[in-house]
């Protein structure tokens, strides 16, 4: 009997344990940044975070590289990443999420270039308005992921968009539709998706190339592909359950082609 309360006092102990081990690490500013990551000049490596979830809340705008693997749930809040005047490379790896909400990520000039990749990472979330921005570039590739939901109107510029392997995409009207339009030169590659949904209109409105192949798309939406600079529609080995009639526009029809 007398053995009942030590017991009782190593599950708390344990109970705490775990709950301090689970708590959501919110990274913000060089010291805190580099407490828990390795820090080197310009470059931020996050892999000891031992599955924890993080939420990045402010990284400085001189930041080029940061790297993240090996983590739980990864949170960009908003305003946490601005980049400045040259290339800003982000890479998740490994980790159980990845979330972008509302103006997380801000490009600051006209030469800022931010590159998102994202591979082996269980659930990929982009809210609407996630890429700020009046100019630059932006790139995102997913690479080996699970499921992806993209929100409408989620980036202001979007230079490339690549998702390959990728268990399910699931996407809002006007997902992938830039605020900004800078060219008809979005290249859209979805590659290996074994679930899509649906393609929703308003989808894609500018783009230079559209590439769909060896992929699963349940329905596509009237107006999915709509704009008068959209260039080549291309789908290779897809199977495709239902086709609305795509509109024409200024006297040129858009045609998909299945092979």
């Amino acid at each position: 009997m007398a053995l009942w309360p030590l017991l009782f006092l190593l599950a708390l102990t344990s109970a705490d344990e775990d709950d301090s081990s689970h708590q959501l690490l919110q990274l913000g500013g060089a010291d805190d940044l580099c407490a828990h990551c390795e820090c080197s000049g310009f470059r931020i490596v996050c892999s000891a975070l031992e599955g924890r979830d993080a939420d990045f809340v402010d990284v400085s705008a001189s930041v080029t590289v940061l790297e993240v693997s090996g983590a739980g749930r990864i949170g960009f809040r908003k305003g946490s990443l601005r980049a400045g005047a040259r290339r800003t490379q982000v890479t998740v790896r490994g980790c159980r999420g990845l979330r972008l909400d509302s103006k997380s990520i801000t490009l600051l000039e006209r030469g800022s270039r931010v590159f998102l990749e994202a591979s082996e990472v269980d659930r990929v979330e982009v809210e609407t308005g996630a890429v700020d921005a009046e100019a630059g570039e932006f790139r995102l590739r997913l690479e080996s992921v699970g499921d992806v939901s993209v929100s409408g109107q989620s980036f202001d510029v979007l230079r490339a968009l690549t998702v390959s392997g990728a268990a399910s995409l699931r996407a809002d009207p006007s997902a992938f539709k830039p605020r900004v339009i800078l060219g008809p030169d979005l290249e859209v590659e979805l590659a290996g998706v074994r679930s899509i949904p649906t393609l929703p209109a308003g989808a894609f409105t500018s783009s230079g190339s559209i590439r769909v192949r060896d992929s699963a798309v349940k329905e596509i939406a009237a107006n999915a592909f709509s704009g008068n600079q959209i260039g080549n529609v291309e789908f290779n080995n897809v199977t495709v359950d239902r086709v609305h009639r795509q509109e024409k526009h200024h006297g040129r029809p858009f045609f998909i082609e299945s092979q």
